[in-house]
C-alpha cells in the first residue's frame, strides 16, 4: 500500500499518509521524502516531529532552519554547518536578542557579525562559546561589562581557551564553565592558573594533586558524582557525605527529596542506609513510623522485619526515576516479594544482569 502512494495524491489529515511518510524516514527514503515536504507542510511537520536531525538535515526543504532549536535542545549543534546561508539568516531573524551572540554556534556568529559587529559587545555580562573566543575584539569590550563566562564543552578546546583568554582580560569577572567530566592531557599548569573562576572543573575529577584557586561546583541533575578525596574540600560537595545523620532524620530528608521530585538528591540519602544495621529500637520505630513513606525504607530490607513491614505493592506506583536510582544489586534477593511496573521490572534486569530469564519474565509477569 505505501508504495503505491505518489506525492501529487498525498493530502491533509489522511492516516495512511502519516504512516507512509514515517515508513520513508524508517527506511531512508529521501528522495521521496524531499519531494513530499517540499510540495506539502504537513509532511514537513511529520518529518520534523518523527526524523533524526541526520535525516532532517539530509533533505531539503521549506522551513528547515526550524530544526535550530533540536540541535540546541540535544546539544547537537555540529548540524548547523549543514544549513545554507538562507536558512542561517532565517535562525537570526527569529532569534530575540542577540546581545549573546558569542555563545552561537561559531557558524552562525560569523554569519551574524556580517551584519553587526557591535551588539555582542553591548551588555554587563557576556556568554562566549570557547571556539569563538579569538573572534572577541578587546578594543571593542565597554567599561560596563563586568562579567564574562567562557563555555567548554569539550577539553579539547583548552588551546582555545589558552591561546586567547588575554582577549577578555579587561573584563573584572572572568569564569571559565566546563560541561563535561573529562581529562585534561596537556597544559594542565597553565589552565590551573588562569585568572578566572571555574564553574564545575570536572577534570579535577581525574587530576586533583594541585587545584585552582577559585572554584564553583553547580550541582544539579545527574551530576556526576566527585571522587571521595574532593568532597571535603568543596562545601558544596557535602551531600555527597557518606556520613549519616541519626536514621530518623535521614528518612526525613528523603522523604522531601521523594516528595519534591529531586531524585538526585534521594539517590544521595539513600545511599548509607543499604549497609546501615538496625537496632531494635529503631525496627520498633520503623514499625509505627509516619514520617516518610515506605518505599524508602527499600535499603533497608535485608532486616526481616523491615521486609515484612513493606506490602507487596508497594512499588505498583513509583516514578520510574525512582526505580533508576535505587541499588538493586544490593537487595537481588529480595525483589520476588514485590510487584512492579514493566519499565520498572526491565531496569531491575539490567541492574542484576545474574538474574536468569526466569527471574526476569517473573518480574514482568508478577504486575
Amino acid at each position: 500500500m505505501y508504495n503505491t502512494i505518489k506525492v501529487e495524491d498525498l493530502h491533509t489529515g489522511v492516516t495512511d499518509n502519516f504512516d507512509a511518510i514515517c515508513k520513508y524516514i524508517r527506511e531512508g527514503n529521501n528522495g521521496l521524502l524531499e519531494k513530499c515536504a517540499k510540495k506539502y507542510e504537513f509532511v514537513r511537520e511529520i518529518i520534523m516531529a518523527n526524523a533524526t536531525l541526520a535525516t532532517i538535515m539530509s533533505i531539503n526543504f521549506p522551513g528547515r532552519w526550524k530544526a535550530y532549536y533540536q540541535m540546541e535542545k540535544y546539544h547537537m549543534l555540529f548540524f548547523v554547518k549543514k544549513f545554507n546561508p538562507d536558512e542561517l539568516d532565517a535562525i537570526l531573524n527569529d532569534m530575540k536578542s542577540k546581545h549573546q551572540c558569542f555563545a552561537f554556534h561559531r557558524t552562525l556568529l560569523e554569519k551574524y557579525m556580517l551584519q553587526d559587529k557591535i551588539q555582542g559587545y553591548e551588555t554587563t555580562s557576556m556568554q562566549i562559546n570557547v571556539e569563538n573566543l579569538d573572534l572577541i575584539d578587546p578594543d571593542l569590550i565597554q567599561k560596563r561589562t563586568k562579567k564574562a563566562t567562557i563555555i567548554i564543552s569539550n577539553v579539547n578546546q583548552i588551546d582555545s581557551l589558552l591561546d586567547n583568554f588575554e582577549r577578555i582580560q579587561a573584563i573584572p569577572n572572568k569564569f571559565v564553565e566546563f560541561k563535561k567530566d573529562q581529562r585534561v592531557n596537556r597544559r594542565l599548569y597553565d589552565l590551573n592558573n588562569l585568572d578566572c573562576t571555574f564553574i564545575n572543573p570536572f577534570y579535577l575529577y581525574f587530576d586533583n594533586d594541585v587545584l585552582p584557586e577559585k572554584v564553583i561546583w553547580k550541582i544539579k541533575g545527574n551530576f556526576p558524582r566527585p571522587p571521595e578525596k574532593l568532597v571535603p574540600i568543596y562545601p558544596e560537595f557535602k551531600i555527597y557525605d557518606r556520613k549519616m545523620d541519626d536514621l530518623k532524620t535521614q528518612l526525613k530528608k528523603a522523604n522531601v527529596c521523594l516528595k519534591s521530585g529531586k531524585y538526585q538528591e534521594l539517590q544521595m540519602a539513600l545511599e548509607p542506609l543499604y549497609d546501615y544495621e538496625l537496632t531494635e529500637d529503631e525496627v520498633f520505630m520503623l514499625r509505627k513510623q509516619t514520617f516518610c513513606s515506605k518505599i524508602l525504607l527499600l535499603p533497608l530490607i535485608n532486616n526481616p522485619m523491615i521486609a515484612h513491614l513493606m506490602s507487596g505493592t508497594v512499588f505498583e506506583n513509583a516514578h520510574i526515576e525512582l526505580y533508576r536510582i535505587v541499588e538493586w544489586r544490593k537487595i537481588s534477593k529480595h525483589l520476588r516479594h514485590y510487584r512492579y511496573s514493566s519499565g520498572g521490572a526491565v531496569i531491575i534486569a539490567e541492574a542484576v544482569p545474574e538474574l536468569t530469564v526466569r527471574h526476569y519474565f517473573w518480574l514482568r509477569l508478577n504486575n
